[in-house]
């Protein structure tokens, strides 16, 4: 018998723990889709014609799926909802359905939703959590833990897929169950306007000089839409970094944890706006609220879909609360170089009227970071 040497067990022990960490990294970094016990399939979002919520639910069916799956259903305006479905234990479970029934009972004929289950697991066949007779709703996944950029990161890779060609008029929808970690007055009424402004009819027939839609748009402290649900083009999706990559890199950026300059959780709200080519329209017609929160919203407000923003920039700031954010127009050029190493902004971009000395601040913060004068300055 040929004994070993050391030297040779010293190799085969590293080989070994390589391959384990090997696994380790497969198993847990890669999202995993069982089938689920009430005859639901749950398919990888990569996949179009997984999230394509009219294909055959039975598990033996074989899914080819391509873009042109897709790119068929963009041309019939289904919308994809993608909704974040967060409970935190057996106990929450009667106010999350609660919850789930109200948004759900907002969804227009063309809404297609695709469900992502987060915390306690709802999808076992006996919770009859989710109508099992709606082929509008598909349960894509459920993870024990996780935040909103699991749902969003499937959004953007939903995008992804769809060709430029159809991308235009391919819309989607992000949507959470706002209050079911911590219930309040204002988080109940947020919800509620976030939600009707999202799933409106208005949002739906989105018009081309909008790329964004929601309840509303606010510039500070940071672009966002407040509570962060929202409509969209697939081609303005296409556009941006990942909803993971954005955080890490606002993350790497601004070091201290402020809810005031959109890092950490608060780049989720962040993340939709942020881009130099977004085209927000909001439906909010007064200044009765503007960011932040409220326990007077209503979910029945009047809707009129306009560009935003709709004010100029004293009526968004709030005396005593995140001074100085989003008020200046190098805040919004640093950002774009910071993660595109991008600052061309079109002459139509909201931010050339809305900032003041809007022109003037961004040729001089361009020549002072010698990043040439790539902004299209307005005349």
């Amino acid at each position: 018998m040929t004994r070993s040497s050391p030297f040779n067990n010293i190799l085969k022990g590293i080989f070994g723990m390589l391959l384990f960490n090997s696994f380790l990294v497969a198993f847990y970094c890669t999202p995993h889709y069982p089938h689920g016990d009430d005859g639901w399939v749950l398919f990888s979002p990569s996949d179009p014609a997984a999230l394509d919520p009219d294909h055959d639910r039975d598990r033996n069916t074989t899914i080819e799926g391509s873009v042109s799956n897709a790119d068929v259903k963009s041309k019939r305006k289904n919308i994809s909802v993608f909704y974040n479905l967060f409970v935190k234990n057996k106990k929450s479970l009667t106010k999350s359905q609660a919850i789930f029934n109200e948004q759900y009972s907002s969804m227009l004929p063309e809404h297609k939703m695709f469900l992502v289950s987060l915390g306690y697991d709802i999808t076992p066949s006996h919770l009859q959590f989710v109508p099992n007779d709606d082929t509008r709703i598909k349960v894509m996944e459920h993870r024990p833990k996780g935040d909103e950029r699991v749902t969003m990161q499937m959004l953007w890779q939903y995008c992804q897929v769809v060709s430029d060609e159809d991308a235009h008029d391919t819309l989607v929808v992000y949507l959470h169950s706002k209050g079911s970690f911590h219930s309040s007055p204002s988080n109940n009424a947020l919800r509620r306007a976030l939600t009707a402004g999202a799933l409106s009819k208005e949002c739906a027939d989105l018009p081309d000089s909008c790329n964004v839609c929601s309840f509303r748009m606010s510039p500070l402290p940071f672009p966002h839409t407040p509570g962060n649900m929202w409509l969209s083009r697939c081609s303005y999706i296409k556009k941006l970094v990942s909803p993971i990559a954005f955080q890490d890199k606002m993350d790497d950026f601004y070091k201290d944890r402020s809810t005031c300059n959109g890092r950490d959780r608060w780049a989720q709200e962040h993340y939709i706006h942020h881009h130099k080519d977004v085209k927000p329209c909001d439906l909010l017609q007064t200044q009765s609220y503007l960011w932040s929160y409220s326990k007077t919203l209503r979910s029945d407000f009047k809707r009129d879909l306009q560009p935003a923003p709709r004010f100029n920039l004293s009526a968004f700031i709030k005396p005593n609360t995140c001074d100085g954010f989003g008020t200046d127009v190098r805040q919004r050029l640093e950002l774009s170089h910071l993660i595109y190493n991008d600052t061309s902004f079109n002459k139509d971009w909201y931010g050339w009227d809305f900032f003041p000395n809007a022109s003037e601040l961004a040729k001089e913060y361009i020549s002072q970071n010698y990043i040439g004068d790539f902004v299209d300055f307005p005349k």
